[in-house]
């Protein structure tokens, strides 16, 4: 399985985030290159590909703010 990385908004919400996807899944807060997201964001949850859409539905859920996800085909 391949991962993928969900940008966080900072690393407090990556904190939160990891707390409630780590329920369910396997998850960890990564440091990201900011130039390598849309809006500069410098971390990231790395998730599996195939669990990262149930994820970004709780994150919605949960009013947990997060920039867009990279790898994968979302």
């Amino acid at each position: 399985m391949s991962d993928c990385i969900i940008a966080m908004k900072s690393r407090t919400a990556a904190e939160k985030a990891k707390r409630y996807a780590a329920r369910r899944s396997r998850v960890s807060v990564v440091s990201l290159d900011p130039s390598v997201t849309r809006y500069g964001c410098s971390v990231g949850l790395r998730v599996s590909c195939s669990e990262a859409g149930r994820i970004l539905a709780e994150l919605e859920r949960q009013g947990i703010e997060h920039g867009e996800t990279i790898g994968g085909s979302l």
